[in-house]
């Protein structure tokens, strides 16, 4: 069986229309360099109104029945996700994968799982009012690791 990533990149809208403080600006960096360096298979957990990534092999739509997702997740080896429902879900279903989390500037000591590898470049990024309303902040890109930093990580997750 070949080895299975899922990643689910986005976080949710933000109404005022700005873009979100946790959204990863190097995905499709990110997910060249994993199909150049792995041999995953990766499926890209997207609703209808987000944009579908380069070099995805397969696009889950997240309306689908959670069944059929709780089956792909099943047969995943590992996932990386930003701030947003899926590793809240990945906890809540007690999954057992391995999980990597790019967070920006939300806390994950709060926000987080003690399971995941949390991601966060540096804590003075960090929201200064933590449980405020998203929006607020401005999006700044060089608060999260690069793709190859993250490569790294995977790689040593995964023990490629």
């Amino acid at each position: 069986m070949e080895p299975i990533l899922i990643v689910a990149p986005y976080p949710a809208r933000i109404p005022n229309g700005k873009k979100n403080c946790k959204e990863y600006p190097w995905w499709n960096e990110l997910t060249s360099l994993i199909k150049e360096k792995t041999d995953y298979v990766i499926y890209q957990f997207v609703s209808l109104e987000e944009k579908k990534l380069s070099h995805i092999d397969y696009y889950i739509d997240t309306f689908n029945k959670l069944w059929e997702q709780e089956k792909l997740i099943k047969s995943c080896t590992c996932w990386i996700s930003v701030d947003n429902y899926f590793h809240h879900f990945m906890n809540v279903i007690d999954s057992g994968k391995k999980g990597i989390v790019l967070w920006g500037k939300t806390d994950p000591l709060i926000y987080g799982y003690p399971g995941n590898v949390n991601m966060l470049k540096d804590r003075a990024n960090l929201r200064k009012q933590k449980f405020s309303v998203l929006g607020i902040e401005d999006f700044d890109p060089k608060v999260f690791y690069r793709p190859t930093e993250v490569l790294e990580v995977l790689e040593e997750l995964i023990n490629i």
